[in-house]
């Protein structure tokens, strides 16, 4: 478990570069008023190049399973609840604190995990403190567990790129989704409803895979339809824009809707396939939960600094022997 929750905490710690030098408006927010001619295109670019330099976020994601197996059901829930406060200065400078609790029921072991965490990011380094019942009652200094010559060498290549958010007219997103207006979280919103699967980005999965050296040939030679596969997985997406200045507000992203059994019917396999590959009479498999919903609050309003005593008294990573 130790290693578990590790891998989690430095997976959170990326938020840090999400908000590394977001946005290249330098007007800050601004009071434009709600426009009712306004696009889907407008708003996207409007939030994606927002100058966000602080803010608070609420993370939720529920991630749920079950398959019956041999006769008997198996159920598995993944669930997190974070409070964030990130701030950023520049193309470099990030910092984070978190505050949360992951709750794992894995068929009928519970357990809730409870943790905090302190991340900073400048040009020189990288710092994590964290603190969970599940390593201890002491503060843990985690920054030795991150190669910190490839996190500066990914910096720096951020640093140098432009950042500003340009979305296409043809862009799924765009052409598909909904517009509407909404109160959420108490702001005045613009809202974007899009429904899809993950077909309609089979360029921009194959970009991806060509940045790892792989190609979806290689992916087809394993004897999976890949276009048939991604068809299947199915996603819904509600973002919520501030309707002044389309600030962030809100981002949902649900995919539990996707069908576990014709992900694998479409992609060439079966459960009878996969049973007969393991030896274990699988005959019904459920995606139950798969959705990550985040809202942000105090735009701007946010200090991030680390207590001097968790500084201080933090227990080296190597000497606690992960």
């Amino acid at each position: 478990m130790k290693k578990r929750v590790l891998a989690l905490c430095l997976s959170l710690c990326l938020v840090a570069g999400v908000f590394a030098g977001c946005g290249k408006d330098e007007g800050g927010r601004s009071s434009k008023g709600s426009k009712k001619d306004v696009t889907v295109q407008e708003v996207l670019e409007g939030m994606g190049n927002y100058d966000l330099k602080s803010a608070h976020a609420d993370f939720k994601m529920d991630f749920g399973a079950d398959a019956t197996a041999a006769g008997q059901k198996m159920d598995v829930s993944f669930n997190a609840d974070f409070a964030m406060d990130v701030e950023s200065d520049g193309d470099k400078e990030a910092a984070v604190k978190l505050d949360g609790t992951v709750d794992v029921n894995a068929m009928g072991e519970k357990e809730s995990i409870p943790m905090e965490m302190y991340v900073t990011v400048n040009d020189t380094d990288f710092k994590i403190y964290m603190k969970s019942d599940e390593i201890g009652d002491d503060w843990y200094d985690l920054s030795s567990a991150v190669d910190q010559e490839q996190l500066q060498e990914a910096i720096a290549q951020a640093a140098g790129q432009d950042t500003k958010v340009e979305v296409s007219k043809d862009d799924p997103i765009v052409k598909n989704s909904k517009l509407t207006e909404e109160n959420y979280n108490g702001v005045d919103c613009y809202k974007i409803t899009y429904s899809d699967n993950l077909a309609s980005y089979t360029d921009e999965i194959s970009e991806a895979l060509k940045a790892e050296g792989m190609s979806l040939d290689d992916v087809k030679s394993m004897g999976i339809d890949v276009e048939k596969a991604l068809a299947e997985v199915k996603f819904d997406i509600v973002i919520y824009a501030a309707a002044d200045d389309f600030a962030p507000v809100g981002v949902v992203f649900d995919m539990g809707s996707t069908n576990i059994e014709s992900v694998l019917e479409a992609s060439g396999f079966s459960l009878q396939t996969i049973a007969a590959m393991s030896g274990v009479d699988i005959s019904e498999v459920n995606l139950t939960a798969c959705k990550f919903e985040l809202t942000y609050s105090d735009l701007d309003k946010v200090k991030v600094e680390i207590p001097d005593d968790v500084i201080e008294n933090a227990v080296e990573y190597d000497s606690y022997g992960f």
